[in-house]
């Protein structure tokens, strides 16, 4: 019995094939950045949400196959035009959707059919390549604050995800960077899949929460093919959300009063979850949110401290200087 949907991300597929305008673009904006060789360098190995994602976008999705590349100009660096591995700044699956290809993982070189389906977190530096013409890959991308806002507290019963997402932005080590899955055709996972690839061709009312809904439930069905059993999250979930909002101010004390936890309790509960303590865990993550603006506004140097709740300028510098290695001014300079 033909299954419909299947149908209908044939005839979406055949579309995209015939009509690739989103690799069009995606060349275009790389062109520019070319006119800028450190930058381009910088975005072949670290792909930006802003260069990625569309204005008012949190999630998409990007269909990849084997199309024909410009050639490069005689006056491209070999750097240009050379593999290279790259990591993200936002969270990325993608699934074989037909063909094969092949993903490059810490030198381990993974060979996947249709089916294949493949999770990263940020830490994640790969490389895809599509084998034949035959070949296409379905690239599911969402933004990490999103995740952070609105999925956190939905997948907070979910220890797979959770820790992988969470660990990925704390830069824990201690586990995998990359899931793979094999979805069995007609199964529930492809199923989440192929209506969040129709969702975003087809642009409807709302769709963008549609899509978010679809991409947790695929996360809950793949845990079930992973997991059995685990130490339920839910009680951090609620935690994760508040700090992930309140970033610039939040305190343990007040998470504490706010959760009704003890803060010996929340410290131990912090640790066991994301694998740093709290004061570290809070540094990194407003250091990270420093570098942003430091890099995307004309916000200043002041004003920038300020908003990651540092009263002195001299503090800020100090503490930006220990995380990246330089000074805020000199971070912006070298951008």
């Amino acid at each position: 019995m033909e299954n419909p949907l299947k149908a209908e991300i044939d005839k979406i597929t055949a579309e995209v094939r015939r009509d690739p305008a989103h690799i069009r673009r995606w060349l275009e904006k790389e062109e520019e950045l070319k006119k800028s060789p450190e930058l381009f360098l910088r975005h072949r190995r670290f792909f930006t949400e802003d260069f990625v994602f569309e204005p008012g976008e949190d999630i998409m999705v990007y269909p990849d196959f084997n199309y024909p590349l410009p050639k490069p100009k005689p006056s491209d660096p070999p750097e240009f035009c050379d593999p290279v591995l790259h990591r993200h700044e936002f969270y990325e699956m993608f699934y074989v959707y037909s063909g094969l290809c092949e993903c490059i993982y810490e030198n381990q070189t993974y060979a996947l059919g249709p089916g294949s389906l493949c999770v990263f977190n940020t830490l994640c530096s790969h490389r895809l390549h599509n084998i034949g013409g035959e070949s296409l890959v379905y690239n599911i991308m969402l933004r990490e604050k999103s995740f952070i806002t609105e999925l956190v507290p939905v997948l907070g019963e979910n220890d797979l995800f959770f820790n992988f997402f969470l660990r990925s932005f704390n830069g824990g080590a201690d586990r995998p960077n990359l899931m793979l899955f094999d979805l069995e055709p007609g199964g529930p996972a492809e199923a989440y899949v192929f209506g969040l690839i129709r969702e975003y061709r087809q642009g409807r009312a709302n769709s963008q929460s549609m899509m978010k809904l679809m991409y947790a439930s695929l996360l809950i069905e793949l845990s079930r093919m992973y997991m059995s059993g685990g130490e339920s999250d839910g009680d951090f979930a609620p935690i994760m959300a508040y700090i992930s909002e309140n970033w610039s101010r939040v305190t343990m004390k007040e998470l504490s009063s706010l959760f009704h936890i003890s803060q010996s309790g929340l410290s131990r509960l912090f640790k066991e979850r994301t694998g740093t303590d709290f004061s570290d865990y809070i540094r990194r993550f407003r250091m990270e949110r420093a570098a942003r603006m430091l890099a995307r506004s004309e916000l200043t140097v002041e004003k920038i401290a300020e908003l990651c709740g540092y009263s002195q300028r001299a503090s800020f510098d100090k503490e930006f200087k220990k995380f990246t290695g330089v000074t805020p001014c000199q971070y912006r300079k070298e951008l």
